[in-house]
């Protein structure tokens, strides 16, 4: 299932929109998607993404993006998920544009791992050339302007009534 654009209503209000949303319902598979496109900062683009399933619980993205006035940007993502134990997310994409000769790049893992019963752990880095970066390279994300790139690591102790958390965090 893939919408693109897509507006969630409770009742006449419109509560949540979607960029783009897609979700598997069969099998999961090797899938090439070309994105054409056109814009001022760009001019005219072709983006594509190349998913490739890993193993039974990891998948693979590889991104090759053209654009007419900026270059050719590159990326890789990793996402795994083993139900239950851990999961996470390891992204990197780099470009040198054309028109300004800046190198614009963005690295971004998050990994939650389930210890015990009792403890998990937890982090998230996000290093980037620019805040930026999402507005113009990383169109998916939630975030398109990074006011504060964060990365952090929590370790966690949750029982039936209690919560114990340690936590460490940058911000640049």
């Amino acid at each position: 299932v893939k919408m693109q654009k897509a507006t969630a209503y409770i009742g006449n209000i419109p509560a949540f929109y979607f960029p783009r949303y897609s979700a598997q319902l069969k099998e999961r598979r090797d899938v090439f998607e070309v994105f054409p496109g056109n814009n001022s900062y760009d001019g005219v683009f072709l983006k594509t993404k190349y998913s490739v399933p890993v193993s039974q619980h990891s998948y693979s993205k590889t991104y090759l993006d053209i654009f007419s006035l900026q270059g050719v940007g590159f990326g890789e993502e990793l996402d795994y998920n083993i139900p239950g134990k851990q999961d996470g997310t390891l992204y990197g994409y780099y470009i040198k544009e054309q028109r300004s000769t800046k190198e614009r790049w963005t690295l971004m893992a998050s990994h939650r791992q389930k210890l015990d019963s009792l403890w998990s752990l937890q982090g998230n880095m996000n290093f980037s050339s620019g805040r930026d970066f999402n507005q113009y390279y990383f169109t998916e994300s939630w975030n398109r302007v990074n006011i504060n790139l964060k990365t952090n690591l929590a370790l966690t102790r949750q029982s039936g009534n209690s919560t114990l958390r340690i936590s460490a965090e940058r911000v640049d």
